[in-house]
């Protein structure tokens, strides 16, 4: 993941940006597992994963992306042979519960797993009142997700 991120940033239309820290060879990451970071307009892209299947590890590095200020959030998990569903309603009634919110926010959640990926999407909307994000509910994106065979 970490690698596919520094060649992106070495394509010439992606000059301006500034780093995607904890990508460079030698260099450890700093909170999120990859930040997509341009000068001037800040954070674009955030990147956490946890790959073994701990409810509260994936919560706590979710809890990591919740924090963060950028519009477009991705989370990697590997559930396994274990139940999707019972992540992602932990996931979900976590992020309900949280009160920084931004509107616009676009979480992606991707499960790789039994040979194959699941993707999910979350949007806030236009407004989150209070910072709130009471609808906090992924959705299955059906075209996205395949077996990786």
């Amino acid at each position: 993941m970490k690698e596919a991120f520094f060649a992106a940033k070495e394509k010439p239309k992606y000059k301006k940006i500034v780093d995607f820290y904890g990508t460079r060879p030698g260099c450890r990451e700093w909170l999120l597992d990859a930040v997509w970071y341009v000068e001037n307009k800040g954070g674009l892209v955030a990147v956490e994963s946890e790959l073994g299947y701990h409810v509260e590890g994936i919560k706590f590095d979710f809890s990591k992306l919740l924090s963060f200020k950028a519009p477009l959030k991705i989370m990697i998990v590997d559930t396994g042979r274990r139940e999707p569903a019972k992540l992602l309603q932990a996931i979900e009634e976590y992020a309900r519960s949280f009160r920084q919110h931004q509107p616009g926010e676009v979480y992606y959640l991707i499960d790789f797993h039994n040979s194959r990926h699941d993707v999910y999407r979350y949007t806030t909307g236009r407004h989150c009142t209070n910072g709130r994000a009471t609808a906090f509910t992924f959705k299955h994106l059906l075209q996205l997700s395949g077996n990786d065979a």
